[in-house]
Parts: C-alpha cells; sequence; structure tokens
C-alpha cells in the first residue's frame, strides 16, 4: 500500500507534464502562424510592416512548383522572411527563434517565401512593368526636378537617377565568385545592384545584383540593359527622357544618346 502511494503521484506528475510540454510545443509551432497572438508593438519588432500589410502580402504568397508537386508557403515563414529582412539575423538563430526543426529547414523556408513573391510581388509592385510611364511622370516627378533639368518644363519628361550601390558579402568558396566579386576600388568583397530612382524617391526598378569585377562597370551595366532587344525598360523609355547620372557612366553617354 506504501508503493502504490508513492507511485501514483509520480505517475499523475509525470502525465502534467508531458501534457504542459505538449501544449508548449503546440503554442511554439502555431504561434508564428497567427499574427493576432502578437501585440502591435511586438509585431512591429518582428516585421518591418503591420499585421494589415502583412495579411495582403500574404496573398501575394503563391505555391512553388517544385518536380511534380507544390511547395507551399505557411504565415509562419513568411514572417521568419520579414524577421531577417529587419534583423539581418542568421538562420541559425531564426530557427531556434520560430522553432525550425533544422537550420536547412528555415534556409528552405526563406528561400521559399523569396521564390514566391518573385513571380507575382516583385512584377506588381517593383520594376518598368508596374507602373506607366504617365504615372511616372505625375507621380513620381517633382516640379522642382522638372525646373531644374528640364529645358522645356511645359512638356514633362521622365527624369531618373540611376546609380549602383554596394552589398557586402562572405568570401566565397568558389575561386570564380570569389575573384569576380572583388572589388579593387573598394578592396572588398561586394556585389552591385543598380537602383533606378524618381526624384521624390520612388524607386522604379532594381537590377541585378551584379559582380564588382572591372568588367561589371556602371557604364558597362546600364549599356548591357539598353542592349538587350526585348525589355521593358527599352519599350518604356522615349526620346528625350532625362538620366542623372555620375561620372561613372562617361562612356555610356553616346549610347543613351
Amino acid at each position: 500500500m506504501t508503493n502504490t502511494a508513492l507511485v501514483e503521484p509520480r505517475a499523475d506528475l509525470y502525465a502534467f507534464l508531458q501534457g504542459f510540454r505538449e501544449q508548449v510545443n503546440y503554442v511554439a509551432n502555431h504561434k508564428y502562424d497567427d499574427e493576432t497572438a502578437f501585440t502591435d508593438e511586438e509585431f512591429q519588432t518582428i516585421s518591418p510592416i503591420n499585421k494589415e500589410q502583412f495579411n495582403e502580402l500574404y496573398t501575394y504568397c503563391d505555391p512553388i512548383i517544385v518536380g511534380n508537386g507544390h511547395r507551399y508557403v505557411h504565415k509562419k515563414d513568411l514572417l521568419c522572411f520579414l524577421c531577417k529582412m529587419r534583423q539581418g539575423v542568421s538562420d541559425e538563430f531564426l530557427k531556434v527563434i520560430f522553432n525550425y526543426s533544422s537550420r536547412q529547414s528555415a534556409s528552405l523556408a526563406i528561400a521559399t517565401v523569396r521564390q514566391s513573391l518573385t513571380l507575382r510581388f516583385s512584377p506588381e509592385n517593383i520594376g518598368f512593368g508596374a507602373i506607366t510611364r504617365q504615372e511616372y511622370i505625375a507621380n513620381h516627378v517633382t516640379e522642382f526636378a522638372t525646373h531644374l533639368y528640364n529645358e522645356i518644363p511645359q512638356e514633362p519628361k521622365a527624369i531618373i537617377y540611376n546609380d549602383c550601390t554596394y552589398l557586402d558579402i562572405e568570401k566565397s568558396s568558389c575561386f570564380d565568385v570569389l575573384r569576380r566579386s572583388y572589388c579593387v576600388h573598394k578592396g572588398r568583397h561586394l556585389l552591385k545592384p543598380a537602383i533606378f530612382v524618381a526624384p521624390n524617391g520612388y524607386i522604379l526598378d532594381i537590377q541585378g545584383p551584379y559582380f564588382s569585377n572591372a568588367a561589371n562597370n556602371d557604364a558597362n551595366i546600364l549599356a548591357n540593359r539598353l542592349g538587350q532587344d526585348e525589355d521593358v525598360m527599352r519599350e518604356w523609355l522615349q526620346e528625350g527622357d532625362i538620366f542623372i547620372l555620375d561620372r561613372g557612366y562617361r562612356d555610356v553617354i553616346p549610347l543613351l544618346r
């Protein structure tokens, strides 16, 4: 009788702890699939957008075709992707925070979200195909820029600032990538996105990223884009449009003219 009295409470305690553990695991696994589980302040600490914008962005997360099946994007995956964009933390850290089974699972989720948003969200919201020339001039070419650069202000023209920026990357184990990503001018390994910006700050297009070796200088990058026959950019631009460039583009000026 004494032994039975000792065993039963231990069994009950074990069952209680096991149930508590399962509940904690359930909450950890499903909390990030429900944005309402966070306060507005907590959510914006994780994500660069608010809950309403998050739900709108999630409607763009179409399934990715993989082999004979599909890979779906869950809300936790999208929130993990946005957290990485905002905080710049490692996939190992995201694996722990978002309770993925492994670092590879977290990396795969991030890659799936990126591929999904590339299908529909990016083309519909950024690039020369996302806005008409008339909308661009009416909404993003400021009156100040028109009077400063346009010789005939009464005839509106598209005014575009174009330049390349740099993204620091780690040294690659592939020698070809290692060599082509090294920038002699900056003295480190970089990638170069080409940015097209309106006078009011609206980002019209982002191209690349390109390697940062000498073959990919600013002029060559723009000349390569203009040299593509079937390109939305060439169809979008018209004679008389104005490019604002620095000295790095001097070799492409004849082509622009």
